[in-house]
């Protein structure tokens, strides 16, 4: 039985749960052990660059790694969308933000944002940034539970969260305002590994791919099951059977991405990093793994 480590800065998220399928990556002799970098006293792209952990489901950060030239990549894809604006009650439509302020999650959700909100009528002067691109609140994302009392008390007006934050946002009267991953698509969620992984130990990679795989595919197939996955999570019960079906509506069985995508989300990165130089798909993206097994 190999062991893998797991880099999650997050893990009460949903998207978590297909790790913890541990019946199915025992069949491919593998155990999931999940790492949380920051409680180890690093970031997530110095976990998986140093090789603490070995893999990662988490993209915007280790993508920017591997736009700046760092030997990671990403090798197999399950969700583009999840993200949802959520704000407190009074804020009824995207316009409604003028003058207030919004917690991002990731840096590159910013282009949807500001795309879907200035389509409504938005002045992106008139908005106080709070998290990522912004001056207040920097310790925001929007990926625990504990930063849902932003949105209570009012020191934050919305903010982009994930299930099961966005799940029991709602539940509590908040609005959902905008899906991040419908303009255009978004990294959630996928698998990202060290290029040593990747030239080195191509039979163990190859185990993880298949075994997420079908895992995704059990998901996905026997709600009975996901249900027991996000509770293994640790979800409050509360909101695990909102949690799942948000999260099942916005998962897709392992993939590769469409080549169009690779390249926005390249650019995406270098504008955001003021990058100049020029970065193949092959520097950010290997799919060799999923299209054999498409």
């Amino acid at each position: 039985m190999d062991s893998v480590k797991l880099g999650s800065n997050y893990p009460e998220i949903t998207g978590n749960a297909v790790f913890f399928n541990h019946e199915c990556f025992a069949r491919f002799d593998i155990q999931v052990e999940h790492i949380n970098p920051p409680r180890q006293g690093m970031t997530l792209n110095e976990a998986l660059i140093s090789g603490a952990v070995d893999f990662t489901h988490l993209l915007s950060h280790p993508i920017l790694a591997a736009v700046q030239g760092h030997p990671v990549k990403y090798v197999a894809a399950y969700q583009e969308h999840g993200f949802e604006v959520i704000a407190r009650p009074e804020i009824k439509t995207l316009g409604d933000l003028n003058g207030k302020k919004v917690a991002f999650a990731t840096p590159m959700m910013n282009k949807n944002f500001f795309y879907g909100f200035m389509r409504d009528g938005g002045d992106l002067a008139s908005l106080t940034l709070a998290g990522y691109g912004g001056e207040i609140h920097r310790e925001v994302m929007g990926v625990a539970m504990a930063d849902l009392e932003y949105l209570r008390d009012g020191r934050i007006d919305a903010m982009a969260l994930l299930p099961p934050m966005s799940s029991a946002a709602m539940g509590q009267g908040m609005r959902s305002l905008f899906r991040h991953g419908d303009p255009f698509p978004t990294p959630v969620f996928g698998l990202m590994a060290r290029d040593e992984m990747i030239q080195g130990n191509r039979d163990l990679l190859t185990r993880m791919v298949s075994a997420l795989k079908e895992s995704i595919d059990e998901y996905l197939a026997d709600r009975q099951f996901g249900l027991e996955l996000v509770r293994r999570v640790g979800t409050n019960e509360e909101w695990v059977a909102s949690a799942y079906d948000m999260s099942r509506y916005q998962m897709h069985p392992l993939s590769s991405l469409p080549e169009f995508i690779q390249r926005e989300w390249i650019d995406n990165e270098k504008q955001l990093e003021q990058i100049q130089a020029a970065v193949p798909l092959a520097q950010v993206f290997d799919f060799s793994i999923v299209r054999e097994m498409e």
